[in-house]
């Protein structure tokens, strides 16, 4: 009898929680076409032979899967929310450049004080993918990564549509290398200034925010040895290990504009990236500007998006006999459209592309060089 009555009590409670649970759950199912997925550059001089895109770029077409849930749940000045995501693309014609990943997300969001919040927020993003970036040759990071992020927030209301968001927090980025390894921790810490005005007609909101990481990098590669002795395991001398020290630095204006009668929204804003190297090689200075913009019409939902930076290196200057410090220009841009046929069930279509150049003049290597990459997909997402 004791035994049944405590089950009862813990299926009852069970009962009440799922209840105040609101999940929100969608799977999209969609095919497009990818072009250039290595980053190489338009052209390689290969010993004397000079390759072009046709050599050089994987192109093909794709189908993807995306299944994400939402879980929320608010009681009192507490908040939680759980998100997980879980897609696939596969290639038809290059399958070195299937992607795998899953992302989980955890918040605990709660009201401490009289205009004060507090916020923890841990995710876990997993990334699977075959092949190594060898646009930018100095870490020649793997495509497949595990990233944790750890970040603490307190919020404050400052009145008059005044918030100060702050942050603090860790990374840990593992990355998958075949022979050896490549990892960074980096503590970080931000903040967060806004003001909103609002009437009958828009609302325009005003922020700047910066926030600062410091990498450490522990980067150990095996070191190329004899073909006779390939089949051999690598010994420890034959690996060759660097720390490296890297600040980033994130500053963002943004300012945002909301129309109230046909919901248009609109974004510009100006940022910059700073990388400051301890060894003094590998720094950089990025400066951007973007735009935004998105608009319900009817059952459509229209986006597209739109930057350009500048990025000039501090004390790099890639290539033999090469006194020109390197630069990189870089434009990207971005479009979504949906259609909603029911509630439950929308129609999209979507596109993205990065187009990169670079003042290197070496062309017999594919680091540091131009390179343009983009896709475009269609597909369905139904909502459950």
């Amino acid at each position: 009898m004791k035994k049944l009555l405590i089950l009862t009590i813990f299926c009852a409670t069970c009962s009440t929680v799922l209840a105040q649970i609101e999940k929100r759950s969608s799977l999209s199912i969609g095919g497009g076409y990818a072009l250039n997925v290595a980053l190489n550059p338009e052209s390689l001089d290969d010993d004397g032979e000079l390759l072009g895109r046709e050599d050089l770029w994987d192109n093909g077409t794709f189908q993807a899967i995306n299944f994400r849930n939402t879980f929320k749940h608010k009681k009192g000045n507490h908040f939680l929310k759980l998100k997980l995501n879980v897609g696939n693309a596969w290639y038809q014609t290059e399958n070195d450049a299937d992607r795998h990943h899953y992302d989980i997300a955890f918040t605990y969001r709660t009201k401490y004080a009289s205009r004060k919040y507090f916020e923890f927020s841990p995710e876990l993003n997993r990334r699977r993918r075959d092949g190594v970036n060898l646009s930018d040759a100095v870490l020649q990071m793997p495509f497949s990564y595990t990233l944790i992020n750890l970040p603490l927030r307190f919020d404050f209301y400052m009145r008059n549509k005044v918030w100060l968001k702050t942050s603090v927090g860790y990374l840990s980025k593992d990355f998958d290398r075949a022979a050896g390894q490549l990892i960074y921790r980096a503590p970080y810490a931000g903040a967060l200034v806004s003001k909103k005005w609002k009437n009958t007609e828009r609302t325009t909101k005003l922020s700047a925010s910066t926030e600062t990481q410091f990498r450490f990098y522990q980067d150990i590669r095996a070191i190329a040895i004899d073909d006779d002795d390939e089949e051999e395991p690598l010994e420890e001398e034959e690996f060759d290990e660097r720390s490296r020290q890297w600040t980033y630095m994130r500053n963002n204006l943004t300012y945002q504009l909301n129309f109230e009668r046909n919901k248009l929204a609109l974004e510009a804003g100006l940022f910059q990236i700073l990388r400051l190297d301890r060894d003094g090689r590998n720094g950089f200075n990025e400066l951007g500007a973007g735009v935004k913009a998105s608009i319900p019409v009817d059952k459509w939902r229209l986006s597209g998006y739109m930057r350009y930076s500048m990025r000039n290196y501090s004390n790099l200057a890639p290539g033999a006999d090469n006194n020109t410090l390197l630069e990189y220009r870089y434009i990207r841009t971005g479009f979504n459209v949906g259609y909603r046929l029911k509630k439950w069930f929308d129609i999209y279509l979507g596109g993205s592309l990065v187009d990169r150049t670079s003042n290197n003049p070496t062309i017999t290597s594919a680091a540091f060089r131009e390179y343009t990459n983009g896709q475009v997909e269609a597909g369905v997402t139904v909502r459950f």
